[in-house]
């Protein structure tokens, strides 16, 4: 009877073991990699929703700024367009104390045609002071203008005397005319 009794223990310990081992093998270990999967998709999910969502405030951003040039870009009219931009160059220059001897205006053509640029090449003189707030009027202006270019030189000794080379462009949302 003992060994009956051991017998039926031993099978029983066996059996649970097996049983165990098969628990662990369709069982447990499918369900531990599903959800190491599972953390590794909702960590890339995070991510993306982050991506996202700076995507989305540039997106915003990028509207905005789109908002902000078309109300201040130059007017559809040529001349007045051209008007408007060298009446400001000059008085930005008279305000700072920059002199400026020369300004060559030059239409572009954007890069799909449903805009134009104004490409102004600037040559003014001052100190360096007046150069620096003469390139900050640029900048800061309510106009749609970029400056794509800057060359300075000293032109004495002792660099008192800057000569400033700018290129500026100024935004129209007007094809150029085919005419011109």
């Amino acid at each position: 009877m003992n060994s009956d009794f051991r017998q039926r223990r031993l099978f029983l310990i066996a059996i649970s073991v097996i049983g165990v081992l098969i628990l662990d093998r369709f069982v447990l270990t499918p369900a531990i990699d599903y959800w190491q999967q599972s953390n590794i998709e909702i960590a890339t999910l995070r991510q993306d929703l982050v991506a996202g969502g700076g995507t989305l405030a540039l997106t915003d951003r990028a509207r905005d700024r789109w908002v902000e040039l078309k109300n201040s870009a130059l007017p559809k009219d040529v001349a007045q367009s051209e008007q408007i931009l060298l009446s400001h160059l000059n008085e930005w220059g008279d305000q700072v104390g920059a002199t400026i001897s020369s300004i060559k205006p030059q239409w572009k053509r954007g890069a799909d045609r449903s805009f134009s640029t104004l490409v102004c090449r600037i040559d003014a003189i001052g100190s360096l002071t007046s150069i620096s707030r003469f390139l900050h009027a640029v900048e800061s202006s309510p106009l749609a203008l970029r400056l794509d270019s800057v060359e300075l030189v000293t032109r004495d000794e002792r660099g008192q005397q800057i000569a400033a080379a700018l290129v500026v462009s100024g935004l129209r949302l007007q094809p150029l005319d085919t005419r011109r």
